[in-house]
């Protein structure tokens, strides 16, 4: 799995920046296997709530040690101005890194393991929704 994580992870804390909001619209890093991925996997800290719960995380952690990072997963609302003029702010959705498989909706309702298992084949070429189905029949028998 940690080849589509570390991916993921690079995806969103390109440049360095002590703290990277990320904003997910499809939902996927905010799955509970993910988010355990990440924080196995990240240097720094992963925090995933609402605006508010970030809000208390950075007032608690950040703001008193300004050399301490974080990424932080946005799960509903938008981050305060005050905060999020001083991150690096990305959009983040999983699709985006299975660019030439034609069906998005599909992959973003994948598990972590089967996206893993996907990414980790390299598959060349478009995939369309049918081959994308027959591929994930194949993984999960």
């Amino acid at each position: 799995m940690s080849e589509l994580i570390n991916e993921i992870l690079d995806s969103i804390s390109r440049g360095f920046h002590p703290l990277t909001i990320v904003s997910n619209p499809d939902g996927f890093l905010a799955h509970e296997d993910v988010i355990q991925e990440l924080k196995r996997e990240s240097p720094t800290d992963v925090v995933v709530g609402s605006d508010i719960q970030l809000r208390v995380h950075y007032e608690l952690n950040l703001r008193r040690n300004p050399e301490k990072s974080a990424i932080y997963i946005l799960s509903t609302g938008d981050m305060l101005p005050d905060i999020s003029t001083k991150a690096n702010n990305v959009r983040f959705k999983i699709a985006e890194l299975f660019p030439n498989f034609v069906d998005k909706e599909t992959i973003s309702r994948q598990s972590l393991d089967i996206l893993s298992k996907l990414y980790n084949k390299h598959i060349q070429g478009i995939v369309t929704a049918q081959r994308l189905k027959d591929l994930i029949a194949d993984l999960t028998s």
